[in-house]
């Protein structure tokens, strides 16, 4: 699988932008009619405005249809990027941008953007630090961390949306409202959007003065459904949805270190998954789970409706390997290892690392320990 995962953790704590940058590693496979290659001639502000006019701006080769922007090194905003408003491509190439704590990264009015193997970092503003989306998103080999936003969506601000995340990190990413009460989704804010995915990423350490510091999903006819990934130490709540949606769907996902709870709010389906070892209770507020729950373990139930085949034990997550990503390996004996539903151990084949999961007897949980160890 992914090189993010591998590679980019252990350099976190780092805390250098170009070294995260250098291990975001997937190139991209080119699907648009033109290419813009961002130089000393080309910015990229001109490079999205060659693309949403199929025109030429600066000494930008002219957009036509869906193009694809390169990068061929980091950028540092000095101004605010135009709104994207047509089909692009960005290829980061393992760049990082920054919105030097002044400016958001990416507006996305419309058009499908798909951006790949790129950090995204230091934006502000008052939606969306790093980008705000009212359209078709698609990040790939994503790293959106350090982004702030003063009303809701430190990382992500999806409004009326259709987000897929496959293979990236949503990280220290923050909501900060002094002068206006407290905002909503420190990694991603859910608003009145369409559908999304999130498979094989990573969402911690962010955090909301509100509801929701991993993702809240917030008045949404959509669904929201999340595979193969891990959500901790986030405050406050892991995931918050709001009562009136529709379910959030969780298969192999581990929630857990979150300050007040790992889930709250409304309806979850809960497959394969564990929610454990969460600050205050695991479940709160009201939480329900529907039929279509099988085979998790949520340890504190709070005052959540009960469990639907679930396991009540501790699932004895170890501790997170300082040279290895993020992840939570399962102690020999855990509850949770060979308890997996195998309609759902088949229909994700690969865990979160990428690593084979058997199609009978998997282990709960976003990390497959039977098959593989980090220990060494």
């Amino acid at each position: 699988m992914t090189g993010i995962f591998r590679a980019l953790y252990p350099l976190l704590r780092l805390a250098s932008l170009s070294i995260i940058a250098a291990v975001l590693i997937h190139p991209l496979a080119v699907r648009s009619q033109s290419l813009i290659t961002i130089n000393s001639s080309c910015s990229l502000a001109n490079a999205i405005r060659s693309a949403n006019q199929d025109r030429a701006f600066g000494d930008c080769t002219a957009g036509s249809g869906a193009d694809t922007i390169i990068l061929n090194g980091d950028i540092a905003l000095s101004a605010e990027l135009p709104p994207i408003t047509s089909d692009i491509t960005i290829d980061g190439g393992n760049y990082i941008i920054s919105g030097e704590n002044k400016f958001r990264v990416f507006d996305h009015h419309s058009g499908h953007l798909i951006i790949t193997a790129l950090a995204i970092s230091n934006g502000i503003a008052d939606d969306g630090g790093g980008i705000q989306t009212s359209a078709n998103l698609t990040l790939t080999n994503v790293a959106v961390f350090d982004n702030t936003a003063t009303n809701n969506g430190g990382g992500i601000s999806c409004i009326g949306c259709t987000l897929d995340i496959k293979e990236s990190l949503i990280f220290s990413n923050f909501v900060t409202s002094p002068d206006r009460g407290c905002g909503n989704g420190g990694g991603i804010s859910f608003f009145h959007h369409h559908t999304a995915a999130i498979e094989s990423s990573a969402i911690f350490s962010n955090s909301a003065c509100g509801i929701g510091g991993g993702i809240n999903f917030a008045l949404s006819s959509g669904t929201l459904s999340i595979a193969n990934t891990t959500i901790f130490d986030n405050i406050v709540e892991g995931i918050f949805s709001h009562g009136d949606n529709p379910p959030v769907t969780l298969e192999h996902v581990t929630i857990t270190g979150n300050g007040n709870a790992g889930i709250a709010g409304g309806d979850f389906i809960l497959k394969n998954s564990i929610v454990a070892g969460n600050d205050g209770v695991d479940c709160y507020y009201t939480v329900s789970f529907t039929q279509d729950s099988v085979n998790s373990i949520v340890r504190e139930i709070g005052d959540c409706s009960s469990k639907i085949n679930f396991l009540e034990s501790d699932p004895m997550l170890a501790e997170l390997p300082v040279s290895y990503p993020p992840v939570f390996p399962l102690l020999e004996g855990s509850p949770a290892i060979g308890a997996g539903d195998a309609a759902v151990c088949a229909a994700h084949p690969l865990d979160q690392l990428g690593f084979p999961r058997p199609a009978t007897g998997c282990d709960l949980g976003a990390y497959n320990a039977s098959t593989h160890d980090l220990s060494g």
